[in-house]
């Protein structure tokens, strides 16, 4: 799934393209603001990002959608 996550007093953005669910992550996430700790997160290249949970200003979760390849007919 495609995530941005919103950084408070930044202007930047981070996209990610994670292999969770959307219900992995929240529970990452809240698990990480009720300890006060670092949301950490690797993509689906294999990098890791760690943020502080109290820094994060909004988190945007996008399900993938399934590419055609082709022609269609109508």
């Amino acid at each position: 799934m495609k995530v941005v996550i919103g950084v408070r007093d930044s202007v930047r953005e981070i996209p990610l393209d994670l292999d969770l669910d959307a219900n992995a992550l929240r529970s990452t996430v809240e698990r990480a603001l009720l300890d006060g700790a670092l949301i950490d997160l690797t993509d689906t290249k294999g990098d890791r990002v760690l943020i502080p949970a109290a820094s994060v200003a909004f988190i945007q979760i996008s399900e993938q959608e399934s590419r055609h390849v082709g022609f269609q007919l109508s």
